[in-house]
């Protein structure tokens, strides 16, 4: 089971996630969707450990799956 408690992220004085709260059983899926800069990204980078919140915590056990989709594809040349 996923559980997120009171996460909150700031990045130059913006609050950009404040006091989320979630909780994914077994088997569930979800899927997160919002406007532009909403902050999407920024609540993906912190369950994978990208950023540090400014409060709150993750609970991801072992085994947990987490897909993200990047908004950009970079293709290389090579």
């Amino acid at each position: 089971m996923l559980t997120i408690t009171d996460l909150s992220l700031q990045r130059g004085g913006v609050w950009l996630l404040e006091n989320v709260n979630l909780t994914v059983q077994p088997g569930q899926r979800v899927a997160i969707v919002g406007a532009n800069g909403a902050g999407k990204s920024s609540l993906f980078q912190l369950l994978l450990g990208q950023l540090a919140p400014e409060q709150g915590s993750v609970a991801l056990p072992g085994g947990c799956r987490i897909a993200h989709m990047a908004q950009e594809v970079a293709a290389s040349s090579r």
